[in-house]
């Protein structure tokens, strides 16, 4: 899977589903990881993906990191 991910810069009106939910990092980690949902399954993340908002919303989904 491949999410194309544009910085600060980016024209408005093109966010993720889940861009509401926390921000655009956790936007990121909830699209790539909707597969995963209700599975209770756990993720390794880097240092660059461990946004407290995103473990919070993740783990909401049933997916923990």
């Amino acid at each position: 899977m491949i999410e194309i991910v544009e910085g600060k810069d980016a024209p408005s009106g093109q966010t993720s589903d889940f861009d509401d939910k926390g921000g655009r990092m956790t936007g990121l980690l909830l699209c790539m990881l909707r597969g995963y949902f209700g599975t209770g399954k756990y993720v390794i993340l880097d240092s660059g993906f461990c946004v407290l908002n995103a473990l919070i919303e993740l783990k909401k989904m049933g997916v923990f990191a």
